[in-house]
């Protein structure tokens, strides 16, 4: 699902609100690991050890994002504590 490109012929502009909002977390989230997590290139040999790289790679960012929001800092600001 997509927002409307133009907001006059969108017929529940809410629910594109609500789908562009998450669309930017993603990317946000997506941008956070290819930068700070090096996830632009992985070099691996099979499909198993990709997997367990990027799980390992989403669980750091996933609790660097609960200690972040432990400390009282907002979820996606987790430059403090990777850095």
């Amino acid at each position: 699902m997509a927002p409307y490109k133009q907001g006059r012929h969108d017929p529940e502009p809410e629910r594109s609100e609500a789908l562009l909002a998450m669309r930017r977390r993603i990317e946000t989230v997506f941008s956070h690991l290819i930068e700070w997590f090096d996830c632009r290139r992985v070099r691996v040999r099979d499909l198993w050890h990709l997997e367990q790289r990027l799980v390992r790679k989403i669980l750091a960012l996933t609790v660097a994002g609960w200690l972040g929001a432990l400390a009282g800092r907002p979820p996606l600001q987790i430059e403090p504590l990777v850095a």
